[in-house]
């Protein structure tokens, strides 16, 4: 009989800081405003960014991950250009992504500044390859920034490289793989406020079986689906609800478990700590989950299976994995609950 028995993560890939103190920030003037190339992923475009007057990168402004700050694109220095001067004031709100995860640990924390004081007749300038009114075709965009009293008209992009007469760069509350400042929570929590628990209590199995599209998946995820239902836990599948019922989840249940992603991201709006059982691909987690378990004071357990998970070819997902036993991997997950 295959071994299920299950391994604890012993690293994270990154660090995972709390930072009580408010982010820092700056203000600039005559910065230049590079737009993101149409035809480029943000890591594959070397001139998007704000660059002072002599076409260095605004430090404050720059998109890193990781301790060691890796620029996601970028670059440290540009040829300072001649460009046509815009004479508003904004405060910069960093890369948006249209990724769930990416949203909640990019654009999210740039936030913070202008949710807790205000815009003070400021625009919110922005990086992305979308334009504001597509974004607020995402339903977790609609509540999340609504919640803040955001809506497309409160931001800008530009398509050309423009000079900015003012701009505010605050830090952002998270860094991605680094660090979280304790506002991240605070910002969250304002968001999620009211939001009621529409679950009985049981615990909750995320799954992704059902999933076409994405970066992990373990094909015969149905048979853990099919072993917990049949032990009492709900199963959901978080791309079938909006934001409101995947929050409402986490309010309402004993513990969450399921294969990790960027659903778990959603207990930094819940109303208080979530039990979290993670099924890890192996030993090391992406630091955001420590980061976010921190910060929301989450009783959290990572695992991964003593044999592995084999990878797999297949289109389903970026990575794709098989289990070799997967009702005894589901038997083992709910051993861990207490």
């Amino acid at each position: 009989m295959p071994d299920t028995h299950l391994l604890p993560c012993t690293s994270i890939w990154g660090s995972a800081s709390i930072i009580t103190s408010d982010p820092a920030g700056s203000r600039w003037f005559g910065a230049m405003y590079r737009p993101v190339r149409p035809d480029l992923f943000l890591d594959q475009d070397p001139d998007w960014g704000l660059y002072d007057g002599a076409g260095a990168l605004i430090e404050d402004g720059a998109y890193y991950r990781l301790p060691s700050r890796i620029l996601i694109g970028q670059s440290l220095h540009i040829p300072p250009a001649s460009v046509p001067l815009d004479t508003g004031h904004y405060v910069y709100g960093g890369p948006v992504i249209m990724h769930f995860g990416h949203f909640l640990t990019a654009a999210l924390p740039r936030l913070w500044q202008a949710a807790r004081d205000g815009l003070g007749g400021r625009r919110i300038l922005v990086h992305s390859h979308q334009a504001p009114d597509e974004w607020f075709t995402r339903d977790y965009v609609r509540f999340i920034l609504g919640q803040l009293g955001l809506g497309p008209a409160n931001f800008i992009r530009f398509e050309q490289p423009t000079r900015l007469r003012k701009v505010d760069v605050p830090l952002p509350a998270m860094q991605e793989q680094t660090y979280g400042h304790q506002v991240m929570r605070d910002l969250c929590r304002r968001i999620g406020a009211g939001i009621g628990r529409a679950r009985d209590g049981r615990p909750v199995y995320l799954s992704k079986s059902r999933n076409t599209l994405g970066t992990y998946k373990i094909l015969n995820e149905a048979v853990i689906d099919a072993t917990m239902e049949a032990a009492g836990v709900e199963i959901v599948h978080p791309q079938e609800l909006n934001f409101v019922e995947q929050l409402s989840v986490l309010n309402g249940a004993r513990a969450v478990l399921g294969t990790i992603g960027s659903a778990f991201h959603t207990s930094l709006f819940a109303h208080e700590p979530v039990r979290v059982v993670g099924l890890a691909y192996g030993a090391e987690i992406n630091a955001n989950y420590a980061i976010i378990d921190r910060l929301c004071d989450n009783r959290a357990t990572y695992v991964y299976p003593a044999t592995g998970l084999h990878s797999v070819s297949d289109g389903a997902a970026t990575f794709c994995y098989q289990a070799d036993d997967p009702a005894g991997l589901a038997r083992a997950l709910l051993d861990l609950l207490d």
